[in-house]
């Protein structure tokens, strides 16, 4: 994923600022919906990409810096939903991957009640924003947990994006 992300970060720099910022919206989300790849290096990229081409473009670094914070925050809760929705809800009628995600286990169903809470809740956030991306809200959309709530408790993450995107 580096050398991809590498790759793009080239391709992508004689780019005008809105093209970049709809590649790079694109592409993380497709990245997002691969189950191994995490928000880290798309948050990365997405700093270094549009951070140096609003300099370029004359705007300042927090100008930038403030543009590809909203495009990152914007682009997770987007996944979230998508990978909530569109990829976990479908099988929440499966019986197979029910079993497969064990959802019958005391953890599993602890996990439910935290994540049921409505609000921000400290335990619910450290489920949303701390657990793996794609897992985590796909396994939302098993449970058929509410969409909006889910979106909530992920907000948190603004204040893990931040730092790296500077």
């Amino acid at each position: 994923i580096k050398v991809f992300l590498s790759w793009l970060s080239e391709q992508l720099a004689p780019w005008s600022l809105p093209s970049i910022l709809v590649a790079v919206f694109a592409i993380g989300l497709g990245l997002f919906l691969l189950p191994p790849v995490p928000g880290l290096p798309i948050y990365l990229i997405s700093g270094i990409i549009i951070v140096e081409r609003c300099e370029r473009d004359g705007r300042s670094f927090w100008f930038g810096v403030s543009v590809a914070v909203v495009l990152s925050f914007l682009l997770k809760m987007v996944a979230v939903l998508v990978q909530q929705k569109c990829i976990g809800e479908p099988f929440s009628q499966s019986i197979a991957v029910k079993k497969t995600v064990s959802i019958h286990t005391p953890t599993m169903k602890a996990v439910k009640h935290i994540l049921s809470r409505q609000g921000l809740d400290v335990a619910k956030v450290a489920v949303l924003c701390g657990g793996p991306d794609w897992p985590t809200s796909v396994l939302t959309g098993i449970l058929r947990l509410n969409a909006g709530q889910m979106l909530l408790g992920t907000t948190p993450v603004l204040f893990l994006i931040a730092p790296l995107v500077l």
